[in-house]
């Protein structure tokens, strides 16, 4: 088996209604995976990022983290095997 992976933004906003712990992740990456999160800037200029911003799709990307294929198992004893 390989890699193991354990966030993303589709696993974040996946989980937004899983109770309040989901509610709060979503809502601390929904700025770098949300295409909506456009829309808030737009209608609060404080929220607006600098002129070096990255991208949306790079952030998507950089979302992504897996766990290595060797600590899969310890890992699915520690957290459960919901996302995999």
């Amino acid at each position: 088996a390989g890699s193991k992976l354990v966030a993303s933004c589709e696993i974040f906003k996946n989980g937004q209604n899983d109770g309040g712990h989901g509610a709060a992740q979503w809502q601390a990456v929904e700025a770098f995976c949300s295409e909506d999160w456009e829309q808030k800037v737009a209608e609060d200029p404080l929220l607006e990022a600098g002129d070096k911003k990255l991208d949306l799709k790079s952030m998507q990307k950089l979302m992504r983290a897996r766990v290595d294929a060797r600590f899969v198992d310890t890992y699915n004893k520690l957290f459960g095997t919901k996302n995999g």
